[in-house]
């Protein structure tokens, strides 16, 4: 150990008085949950910041991005801060940092002040997250961690799906600003209650300085900012057609391969990677990639197809996304009783399947869909991501000395917001390519003599007509043949897109076996007081 870290409080030292535990989840959910929402909230209300700013699309897009890029940064340097200040006093400063920068993007006067003050709700953000996970499950005996992870689970999965809702109804009825002013009330109870039922473990590690790893968590820093702008932005400047899209990419797989070797390498490293050691912590966040990519990539895509392909407009996409939001809330406490004495692999692979079964029904969806068609689909998604959820938390965990519990949720956590920002860019390239693809199929099949095309083509002069517009055949054809060409490829691409999510999923499935669980009553002893 470094001389800046100081050691392990004995075992026989005196323990924090017991806290309630739920009393515990009440606070870090109030944190949780703020920084849940808020990272989709904004989303309907661009083009309302558009109009205030006169900004261009790309401009107030780092007011996404900005928010994104912070919050990646900071979730796997969370356990490293709490070692700094005291894990508890930590997520206390973050609840602060989060309610003053909401505030603060509420006021902002001009894009960049918005823009800077969303940099600092999302690095508090990223220490929320993680550590408030590891404050939920170190704060349960282990016969009833399950359930803990259930109301975290329950913020992960509700959180994107209630955001954008109320984000949109806010917006309509008070302004954007709003949509971070009521962060205020919320940030401002968290915050006092912190102190007040959040107490640090007698064996959390504490360092007595900041240093000790500057290296690292430069190239850490460094390595997943470049990759998440080119996640970003890769798509509009067409991938590795671009000169600096291979020129960034080579540079943050150099940077984050030597971010490896050091911490590797490191006596006292700012986040320890030798927690993928463990098999089931490693399985799980590989499934925890494939989650990231169907949770928060198909969450994106879902309003796209909703809006292009079927018309809704964005209040009845949101409104869309409620029953499985709702299906979620119901199965999380369910399975956070059936984790606590069933086999995780059990119940993860229910869940993939559940969710892959909603992927294979949305792809046999058309333009002709209603909410009705939507609604079983969407049920199902919420019931797998909960059943995949809870069990994975559980089994990532179970083996994981309690010490390095903080290491291991912020790296846990990271896992599933890499896999989110890669399914967002991935599914959004593989929909364009796939639309090229059968759009070119296509043209060969539909033809100006085709009895459809001509039918079509018939009501659609007649309508004209009557209405005093006059008609050339020829440009007629020519716009039906397109217009059935788009559409039908848009149909395919988007049918194409969720089989592909279902094929990540199945193949996921033998990751599971490699999942191991701790039975109650066996390991490390819980803590008394809970944890961070």
């Amino acid at each position: 150990m470094s001389e800046a870290t100081a050691e392990v409080a004995p075992t026989g030292a005196a323990q924090e008085p017991a806290v309630n535990p739920w009393a515990v989840t009440g606070v870090v959910m109030l944190g949780m949950m703020m920084s849940i929402i808020d990272a989709s909230i904004v989303n309907v209300s661009v083009p309302h910041m558009m109009g205030t700013f006169g900004s261009s699309v790309s401009e107030i897009s780092w007011v996404v991005t900005a928010y994104t890029l912070a919050n990646v940064i900071l979730i796997p340097l969370s356990a490293w801060l709490g070692s700094v200040v005291g894990r508890s006093r930590m997520y206390g400063v973050a609840i602060s940092v989060f309610t003053v920068a909401s505030v603060l993007c509420g006021l902002a006067p001009t894009l960049p002040a918005l823009i800077a003050a969303r940099v600092a709700q999302g690095a508090a953000a990223g220490i929320l997250m993680p550590t408030g996970q590891a404050i939920l499950y170190e704060s349960f005996p282990p016969e009833k961690r399950g359930s803990s992870m259930a109301v975290f689970g329950l913020g992960v999965m509700v959180g994107p799906a209630v955001g954008p809702t109320l984000g949109g109804w806010i917006t309509d009825n008070y302004g954007w600003p709003w949509i971070f002013f009521i962060n205020l009330p919320i940030g401002m109870i968290g915050a006092a209650l912190v102190p007040m039922f959040l107490r640090d473990p007698s064996y959390l590690r504490r360092r007595t300085s900041a240093g000790g790893d500057l290296v690292g968590i430069a190239l850490l820093a460094t390595g997943i900012a470049t990759v998440q702008y080119v996640l970003e932005y890769g798509e509009d400047a067409g991938w590795f057609g671009a000169d600096w899209i291979v020129i960034a990419t080579t540079f943050a797989v150099v940077v984050l391969a030597g971010f490896v070797v050091w911490e590797l390498d490191h006596p006292d490293p700012a986040v320890d990677l030798r927690v993928f050691a463990d098999p089931s912590f490693r399985a799980a966040a590989l499934v925890n990639v494939a989650i990231g990519v169907g949770l928060m990539g198909g969450m994106f895509m879902l309003p796209l197809f909703l809006q292009q392909l079927i018309g809704f407009s964005a209040t009845q996409s949101g409104l869309v996304l409620v029953p499985g939001a709702l299906a979620t809330a119901v199965a999380m406490p369910i399975c956070g009783r059936l984790s606590d004495r069933s086999d995780p692999r059990i119940l993860s692979g229910f869940g993939l399947i559940v969710f892959a079964a909603s992927m294979v029904m949305m792809s046999r969806l058309d333009s002709r869909a209603g909410q009705a068609d939507l609604l079983l689909p969407q049920i199902l998604r919420g019931i797998g991501m909960g059943f995949c959820f809870v069990p994975l938390s559980v089994a990532a965990m179970a083996r994981i000395p309690r010490e390095r519990m903080g290491q291991a949720t912020g790296l846990f956590n990271l896992t599933r917001q890499v896999g989110g920002s890669l399914g967002v860019a991935w599914l959004a390239s593989l929909v364009g390519r796939f639309r090229e693809a059968h759009q070119a199929n296509l043209v060969g099949y539909v033809t100006p003599y085709s009895d459809n095309v001509r039918d079509t083509m018939r009501t659609v002069s007649s309508a004209l007509i009557a209405r005093g517009v006059s008609v050339d055949p020829s440009g007629l054809a020519g716009y039906v043949l397109y217009g059935r060409v788009m559409k039908a490829s848009a149909e395919l691409a988007f049918r194409d897109m969720f089989l592909v999510i279902v094929a990540l999923f199945v193949a996921s499935l033998p990751l599971l076996l490699f999942l191991q669980r701790r039975e109650a009553g066996t390991g490390p002893a819980p803590a008394v007081a809970h944890a961070e």
